[in-house]
């Protein structure tokens, strides 16, 4: 089982860089930021091995988060980025960049090696292995919620109404307000 703990923020790249450098597996995440001026690291637990993850952000976004996806996998969301962690070898799996700002993650329900991801313009929903299972593009996105028919609804910045998304499929519906 993978653990998460001890998200700590670092007031210098020295500090953080000074941190990871103590005894112990380490990863840098974010370290292609442009002019990065925020600095955090983890405590990742996964098979007995406890990964320290530094990284580095723009400062475009929200604080860095983490979601587990299956049995092995780390999901980091920073800046525009996804990167997928394995913290029992301590490596990076893979990256991808989003169409905009992360926000957060959306937890799906009875689904524990996929999840959906919040970003400044749209959601995507992948799984464990870095695959995208559907992507929605959209306006500047305000809000997330799960309705009451299990749908996910996004308010948009300046739109007249909402779109409704199908979590399984990424089908879009129009509504109004």
């Amino acid at each position: 089982m993978v653990r998460v703990f001890d998200r700590k923020e670092w007031e210098s790249k020295a500090g953080l860089l000074s941190h990871l450098a103590g005894e112990g597996a380490h990863l840098l995440v974010g370290a292609e930021a442009e002019s990065p001026r925020t600095f955090f690291s983890f405590s990742v637990l996964g098979d007995c091995l406890t990964c320290e993850l530094g990284i580095f952000l723009s400062g475009l976004g929200i604080k860095p988060a983490t979601v587990t996806l299956g049995d092995r996998t780390i999901l980091v969301g920073h800046d525009e980025c996804l990167t997928w962690v394995d913290p029992a070898e301590c490596r990076m799996l893979q990256s991808h960049r989003l169409n905009g700002v992360f926000f957060r993650f959306v937890t799906l329900p009875r689904e524990n090696n996929e999840v959906v991801v919040l970003h400044e313009l749209g959601l995507v929903r992948v799984d464990a292995l870095g695959r995208t299972v559907w992507s929605v593009d959209t306006d500047i996105v305000e809000d997330v919620r799960w309705n009451e028919s299990g749908l996910l609804v996004l308010t948009l910045m300046d739109c007249d109404g909402a779109l409704e998304v199908h979590s399984a499929t990424g089908s879009v519906t129009k509504t109004k307000r």
